[in-house]
């Protein structure tokens, strides 16, 4: 039993054959009678396909892969194609267009970027061709193109203008001009001075936000600032990112820490709050020349029954996940830890659960 590949390979030879002979006897180098038969020269089972067009394709499918471009694949049902010709017309016209495909045994075709216009239905056919003909046409498919766009799929404008400023040992507040109208977030990237190697984006906000403070910062310490504007979209083949280029570098120093932070001041849950959950989000603030803050909660006011302590937070809360129970009383308190020590404990406060 042959393959469909070595049917085709031996059609092709056989094709061959048949030219070689019928172009001999047309130039009288060779006498009728001196003629192999043809049917001793060519693979038997290949003789039907000598004379007979190819089978018409089926299943076509056309997949609009972006606002300019269309795929299309359909099923190969015959075994002695030389090729594919693909046809197209736009809704509403009665031209059609065409391109070949030489390709045999391939059923699929793709378009180049431009090709079509975005948001516009077109309508495609398909029929397969050899030397003895073409085949009868596949069934019609239409696909609309996807639309534009609104935002045109480009990248942002870089933000400019970049101001950082140190407003405590450990923070520095940036600010910066917003150029684009489609970002969808603005990345802050930092480096220290003297090294080339960029802290990725370290931190994300959103569109049109034109401001932010980095509080993660070392005392006595250069740093490097940048902000990126970045755009996000979505086709047929996923997600994808369109970013600016870097704003203006900027760069500053932070300030040396002389004395242990101010203790930090509780916000909530405050005196004798009730919370209806045991979940419990604690705030405070967050002290200038601050590192990192340490929180307890405890079942007594002496803090000997501790429920909760955790040192190294880096933001002003913390939501303690679980160790609290229904109908009882906690007491809460938070200290402040900076390169010259820790403040005291702030003002014990109260809540209960229920």
């Amino acid at each position: 039993m042959l393959t469909k590949r070595n049917r085709v390979f031996g059609f092709k030879k056989s094709l061959a054959i048949m030219y070689l002979i019928l172009t001999a006897l047309l130039l009288g180098v060779l006498a009728p009678g001196s003629v192999m038969a043809i049917n001793e020269l060519v693979q038997p089972d290949l003789l039907p396909l000598l004379s007979a067009p190819p089978n018409p394709p089926t299943l076509l499918v056309a997949i609009a892969i972006s606002p300019t471009q269309v795929t299309l694949y359909w099923k190969d049902n015959s075994n002695n194609e030389d090729g594919w010709i693909i046809e197209w017309r736009e809704e509403g016209t009665p031209q059609w267009q065409s391109t070949k495909s030489q390709n045999p045994n391939i059923p699929n075709w793709g378009t180049s970027a431009g090709m079509f216009k975005p948001g516009t239905e077109y309508s495609f056919r398909v029929f397969a061709y050899n030397i003895a003909g073409k085949s009868v046409y596949s069934s019609e498919v239409s696909r609309v193109t996807t639309p534009p766009d609104p935002r045109t799929r480009h990248a942002p404008q870089a933000p400019s203008k970049l101001v950082a400023k140190a407003i405590s040992t450990n923070e520095v507040e940036l600010t910066w001009q917003d150029n684009s109208n489609n970002e969808v977030q603005f990345s802050i990237c930092r480096r220290k001075a003297g090294s080339r190697d960029w802290e990725a984006f370290r931190w994300v906000v959103n569109a049109n936000v034109t401001t932010y403070t980095d509080r993660n910062a070392y005392p006595n310490t250069t740093y490097i600032y940048a902000v990126v504007a970045g755009y996000k979209y979505k086709d047929v083949l996923g997600w994808s990112w369109l970013d600016s280029g870097p704003s203006n570098e900027v760069t500053v120093t932070t300030p040396t820490t002389k004395s242990p932070p101010e203790p930090p001041t509780p916000i909530t849950p405050i005196q004798s709050q009730t919370i209806q959950n045991l979940t419990a989000r604690f705030r405070w603030g967050y002290p200038a020349a601050t590192l990192s803050c340490e929180l307890q909660v405890a079942g007594d006011a002496f803090f000997n029954k501790i429920v909760l302590n955790k040192p190294g937070i880096t933001v002003s809360g913390y939501d303690m996940p679980a160790g609290l129970q229904w109908n009882k009383t906690y007491f809460w308190r938070v200290r402040a830890t900076n390169a010259s020590g820790t403040s005291p404990w702030s003002p014990i406060q109260v809540f209960k659960t229920k």
